[in-house]
């Protein structure tokens, strides 16, 4: 009777630790589920990553393109000073030959009083006559 009893509690003991040890062990389709969320969400950081990146690229092209619309601009703006100082260099040498005077630079001229250092024989204002 002993005997019996033992074998008894042995096989319950051993039932038991046999539905423990499933317990334990992580389901097929719970193992499967958790691989494929995991392969999900490295493929989401994955297109992240490649999105950021590429946002950062045309970011960088963006700044690139308005740089070279502000040189462009500068260049321009350049060429139209280079003619405009041209121009009045043409016309300061026109007067020059009329008048026999040369006329005076900006800083020479005092906007306050007008006085632009011209001796009153050169005065081109008053048409003579």
């Amino acid at each position: 009777s002993i005997r019996a009893t033992v074998e008894g509690t042995l096989d319950v003991m051993n039932d038991e630790s046999a539905q423990w040890g499933q317990a334990v062990r992580t389901p097929a389709q719970i193992r499967e589920f958790l691989q494929r969320m995991e392969v999900e969400a490295a493929n989401d950081s994955a297109q992240t990553a490649i999105r950021r990146a590429a946002e950062a690229e045309a970011e960088a092209l963006k700044v690139e393109v308005q740089a070279h619309a502000r040189k462009e601009v500068a260049t321009q703006a350049s060429i139209e000073a280079k003619s405009a100082i041209e121009t009045a260099a043409k016309a300061t040498g026109e007067m020059q030959a009329l008048t026999g005077v040369i006329p005076p630079t900006p800083e020479e001229s005092d906007p306050e009083t007008g006085n632009n250092d011209l001796p009153p024989s050169a005065d081109t204002s008053k048409p003579e006559g």
